[in-house]
């Protein structure tokens, strides 16, 4: 009796042939949380999933809800729904509301100054100069925080987990719709990251006040502390290395171009 394998020799010199390789399939779903698509990839007939199901539905990683059991059975926490709030959606970029829609509260996340009334009233707090910082605006301080934060916090500002490059109003915060309500209506939480470029920002403003009014800035030098002259023309300290060199050259390529 012939084995099969040399059956096989002879009818399939080449070899068992495969069938082709498909390619992949992105299918499309619906996240419940955010309302926006999650991408399911078939290969080969195997689901590669780049979301997570939970209960029948789809959704993110960062969306997944959390379940608590009350007497009733499960049910989704209510601090995933997000109220619409007393202000527009656009202010919440440089604002604090509150969840009833009939109060006219609203709080500067720059300032922490609290203004009642309507946007003309909430315009006029940005335009008034007793609240401004070197002559930038709260509205302005704030749009630069943004831009700071942005290009150094890869979490999101409020549950400290990874955003995956998400953000709203320009503000470092990942797609959970916890963390979007919280910074609508925390009003009683200061976020570190945010309130750390504001420090920065006025820091800056009374050293170089500091600094044009006498020319001198006072630094700390271990545990001692000492006056050290600065130049406005070249942002340096007189004593700083290297700094002779580069007065000189900026002084020359003045003068040349004042000759001009």
């Amino acid at each position: 009796m012939i084995p099969p394998y040399m059956l096989r020799r002879l009818a399939m010199p080449g070899g068992i042939r495969l069938p082709k390789r498909e390619e992949p399939q992105d299918v499309a779903g619906i996240c419940p949380t955010c309302s926006k698509a999650v991408i399911r990839e078939v290969l080969l007939g195997c689901k590669q999933v780049k979301g997570q199901y939970t209960r029948g539905d789809f959704y993110h990683y960062q969306c997944v809800p959390h379940y608590g059991y009350s007497p009733g059975g499960w049910h989704v926490e209510a601090k995933f729904s997000i109220p619409k709030g007393n202000l527009g959606q656009e202010e919440y970029r440089y604002w604090i509301g509150v969840e009833e829609q009939s109060m006219a509260f609203a709080m500067c996340r720059c300032c922490r100054q609290s203004v009642y009334g309507n946007n003309r009233d909430r315009a006029l707090h940005f335009a008034d100069a007793k609240y401004a910082l070197d002559g930038n605006q709260c509205s302005v301080r704030l749009t630069n925080a943004y831009k700071q934060m942005l290009l150094n916090c890869r979490e999101c500002i409020i549950c400290k987990k990874n955003r995956f490059n998400h953000d709203k109003w320009g503000v470092p915060i990942c797609e959970q719709p916890a963390c979007e309500r919280a910074w609508k209506f925390d009003v009683g939480t200061r976020w570190v990251a945010l309130e750390t470029e504001l420090m920065l920002q006025k820091k800056k403003a009374e050293f170089l006040a500091r600094v044009k009014n006498n020319e001198k800035a006072i630094v700390t030098l271990g545990e001692k502390m000492t006056e050290r002259a600065w130049c406005m023309m070249c942002s340096m300290f007189v004593d700083q290395k290297g700094h002779e060199d580069i007065h000189n050259r900026r002084a020359e390529s003045q003068a040349y171009c004042g000759d001009c």
